[in-house]
């Protein structure tokens, strides 16, 4: 193992993440962001189950974190439907 390596690039390959939280809006799941870089060892909150989407840093950095939704596999705004 290299001496660089961080302990997220074999089971998460991407630094940055937006992960699904257990409230909803719209009926889908509230996106929250994660910059793995910063945790020194897998957080209690990242398991297997946990449901991911990577970031590219271009998306990352330019993200805008409200009404973020995780949508067909992908973090998204949400947008409410007009009747």
């Amino acid at each position: 193992m290299s001496i660089n390596k961080k302990w997220w690039s074999d089971s998460f390959p991407a630094q940055y993440y937006a992960y699904a939280t257990s409230n909803t809006l719209g009926g889908y799941p509230i996106a929250a962001l994660a910059d793995l870089n910063i945790y020194s060892e897998q957080p209690a909150w990242l398991t297997s189950s946990t449901t991911v989407v990577a970031l590219t840093q271009a998306e990352w950095l330019s993200i805008y974190p409200v009404n973020l939704i995780i949508k067909d596999g992908k973090a998204q705004t949400y947008t409410a439907p007009t009747s």
